[in-house]
C-alpha cells in the first residue's frame, strides 16, 4: 500500500507556505482573489472543504486497513483518549492564562486541533519513523480533528440540519453498499460528492465526510483507492491547502508580540498540547490496562507533532473573536506554527 506522505511532495509545502505568505503582505489584490465567493464558497473555502476532503478520505482509509490488522480495544482507545486530553489541556491553559493576563476567555479553542497534513509532512521527512508510529499520529490527529470539528460544530453552528444529515448517513450506507457489491468508480466518486454536500449543508465541517467514507471503504478496494488519490493529494491539495490556509495579511509589532492573547495561544497549545496528549495515553495504559504497542519516546515524538495546528485554529478564531481580538487570534496562530514546527523537526532529528 503506497503511503500518504512521501519525501518529495512534503518538501513542496515549505515553498508553498512561504510564498503564500509573502504574497499576502504585499498584495491585497492577491488576498481578495482568495476570498472572493466563487459558487458561494471562496477559493480558500474550497480547497479547505473540498479538496481536502480527498486527503481525509484517503487518512480514514488507511487509518481503517490498521485498525482490521489490529482490533483490540487499545489499538483504538489510545489515540482517543490521547486526542481528547491533547485537547482539553491546551483549552484550559488557555484560559487560564487569559485569567492570569486579563484577556478574552473566547479564543479557548484555538489551541486545540491538530493539522494531520502538516504533522504527516514532518514525518516524511525522517527516515527513522516506524510505520507504528506513524499509523498512531494518524489516528490520534483524525480523532483530535474529528474532536475539534464537533466542538466547533456544537458552539457555533445554531441551527444543525438533521434533515441534510440524515441525507448524509443515508449516502454513506449508500456508498458502502456500492462499493462493496463493485460498482465502478465513478459511480463511487458521485455518490461520495453527493455525501459531501449533504455533510456541508447539515452545518458539519466537510472533511469529516471524507474520514467517513474512506473507513467505509471495503478492504478488497482500500489499497486501489488509496493509490490512485494519493498522487494528486501529494502533489496539488496538500501545496494548495498550506498556499491559501498561510495567506493571511498580518502586523508584527513589538505591541503585537505582547499581545496577551498571543501570549496566551502560544504558551497553551506549546506547553498544553504535548502534555495533554501524554496525559490522555497514560490514562488509557494504567487506568484502563491498555497495552503499550510503542515505545514512550515514539509517543512523545507524537505529542510533540501534535502541537503543528492552523486551520481549525483559524477558523475557531474566525468564528468566536472579531476585530483586533481576532487579528490578535490569527498573529498567534500563525507565530505558533514555526515554532511548533522548529520543535518538531528539532524531536525528529534527535532520533
Amino acid at each position: 500500500m503506497r503511503r500518504l506522505s512521501v519525501q518529495q511532495p512534503a518538501l513542496l509545502l515549505l515553498p508553498s507556505a512561504l510564498l503564500a505568505i509573502i504574497l499576502a503582505q504585499v498584495s491585497s489584490r492577491f488576498v481578495s482573489f482568495l476570498q472572493q465567493p466563487f459558487f458561494s464558497l471562496s477559493i480558500t473555502e474550497w480547497v479547505a472543504d473540498l479538496l481536502l476532503a480527498i486527503f481525509f478520505f484517503i487518512a480514514g482509509a488507511e487509518l481503517k486497513s490498521e485498525f482490521e490488522n489490529d482490533r483490540s480495544a487499545a489499538h483504538i482507545l489510545t489515540p482517543l483518549l490521547g486526542a481528547l486530553g491533547g485537547m482539553a489541556l491546551p483549552a484550559l491553559l488557555y484560559l487560564l492564562f487569559a485569567q492570569i493576563l486579563h484577556t478574552t476567555s473566547s479564543a479557548w479553542g484555538v489551541p486545540m486541533a491538530t493539522d494531520l497534513p502538516i504533522a504527516l509532512a514532518l514525518v516524511a521527512l525522517s527516515n527513522h519513523i516506524s510505520a507504528g508510529t506513524r499509523m498512531f499520529l494518524l489516528a490520534l490527529a483524525i480523532f483530535d480533528d474529528i474532536g475539534s470539528i464537533l466542538v466547533i460544530a456544537l458552539r457555533f453552528t445554531h441551527e444543525l440540519s438533521w434533515t441534510w444529515a440524515g441525507l448524509a448517513l443515508l449516502g454513506a450506507f449508500a456508498f458502502y453498499m456500492t462499493a462493496r457489491r463493485g460498482f465502478s468508480s465513478p459511480i463511487l466518486f458521485l455518490i461520495g460528492v453527493t455525501v459531501w454536500y449533504c455533510v456541508y449543508k447539515g452545518g458539519i465541517h466537510p472533511t469529516v465526510a471524507g474520514a467517513l467514507l474512506g473507513v467505509l471503504m471495503p478492504a478488497d478496494r482500500t489499497s486501489q483507492a488509496i493509490s490512485f488519490w494519493t498522487p494528486p493529494t501529494n502533489y496539488v491539495v496538500l501545496p494548495l491547502f498550506v498556499f491559501t490556509a498561510l495567506a493571511i495579511p498580518f502586523s508584527l509589532t513589538w505591541q503585537s508580540l505582547n499581545n496577551p492573547i498571543v501570549i496566551s495561544l502560544i504558551l497553551a497549545r506549546m506547553i498544553g498540547k504535548p502534555l495533554g496528549i501524554m496525559f490522555g495515553i497514560l490514562i488509557a495504559q494504567k487506568i484502563f490496562r491498555m497495552k503499550r504497542s510503542l515505545a514512550f519516546s515514539d509517543y512523545w515524538l507524537v505529542s510533540i507533532l501534535g502541537t503543528v495546528g492552523f486551520s481549525v485554529s483559524l477558523l475557531f478564531a474566525e468564528l468566536s473573536l472579531i476585530g483586533s481580538e481576532k487579528a490578535a487570534a490569527v498573529l498567534g496562530v500563525l507565530l505558533t506554527l514555526p515554532f511548533a514546527i522548529g520543535v518538531s523537526l528539532y524531536v525528529l532529528k534527535r532520533r
